[in-house]
């Protein structure tokens, strides 16, 4: 995986030196509303250009507020990840949008986000970061394993079936041992078709449905955690200082508690990939 940020004028040098093959390049141009696109027809690479307006943002207002361009984004980039093409992030100045975009990237795949934010050459917008992160995460909902492997190196790659198999055994440990304040949230959906969410301490529901329920027959599980560092081992680049942290199933990565309502996103593709016909809810 390969992927560079650059500002307006080394995008134009590079096409000018003929330097983009279509077969082997990707560009996601960013500009700001009193900005004028400029003409890429000279350029070989597949080109997404995306408009953003400095004061109400076209990724909306708020990392909460989902867009049918966070959708594009994310498509063209896992597209164009799945066809090993280097990803150039270019905004006007190559600081700002390009590098929350390619800082999105990283994180998501990688788990090194971190490092564009610590780079004092960079000034991510920490807004673009978010919607492109969270639309990632979204997009591989609709992607199988097989693909997002294809993607993530050798030691990120995910096996769904031992993460459902961690997060079960996790669970009947923290209720093994009664530490039910250790835990915000389960969500866990199995084969018949059934939601099932559990809050805090319903020591009598998760008792149920562990009776109920095998492992093999979990097909998604996601826990939320308090306060507790590493518990099953991930990396998670903690920007914001959040202290709870949540895991699930289909991504195999650690995200904090501050970006949780973003996951509000993904939901509704649960329920539809795993095709949910009843609910199981205890708050």
């Amino acid at each position: 995986m390969k992927v560079e940020i650059i500002n307006r004028k080394k995008l134009l040098e590079m096409i000018k030196d003929d330097w983009f093959n279509e077969e082997y390049h990707a560009v996601i141009s960013f500009y700001r509303k009193n900005e004028k696109p400029f003409v890429l027809s000279g350029c070989k690479a597949t080109v997404l250009r995306v408009n953003v307006d400095d004061d109400i943002n076209i990724f909306a207002s708020s990392f909460l507020d989902h867009s049918d361009q966070d959708e594009v984004v994310a498509k063209f980039i896992m597209d164009s990840l799945l066809k090993n093409k280097t990803i150039y992030c270019q905004c006007l100045d190559g600081k700002t949008y390009s590098a929350a975009c390619a800082a999105a990237i990283y994180e998501y795949f990688l788990g090194i986000g971190l490092m564009v934010f610590a780079d004092k050459d960079y000034h991510p917008d920490r807004l673009m970061f978010n919607k492109i992160y969270y639309a990632l995460r979204e997009a591989r909902v609709f992607m199988s394993t097989e693909q997002i492997n294809s993607i993530l190196p050798l030691n990120r790659q995910i096996d769904e079936r031992t993460l459902i198999s961690q997060i079960m055994q996790k669970i009947k440990q923290i209720h093994n041992e009664h530490r039910y304040f250790d835990v915000k949230e389960y969500i866990i959906i199995t084969s018949d078709g059934i939601w099932h969410y559990f809050m805090f301490d319903h020591e009598t529901a998760v008792r149920r449905f562990l009776e109920k329920y095998t492992d093999d027959q979990v097909v998604y599980a996601r826990l939320g955690l308090c306060d507790i560092n590493d518990l099953l081992g991930f990396d998670c680049q903690d920007f914001w200082g959040a202290v709870s942290y949540d895991i699930d199933s289909e991504s195999g990565l650690k995200y904090n508690y501050n970006h949780y309502q973003a996951y509000l996103w993904i939901i509704n593709d649960l329920l539809r990939k795993y095709k949910v016909t009843g609910r199981d809810v205890y708050v």
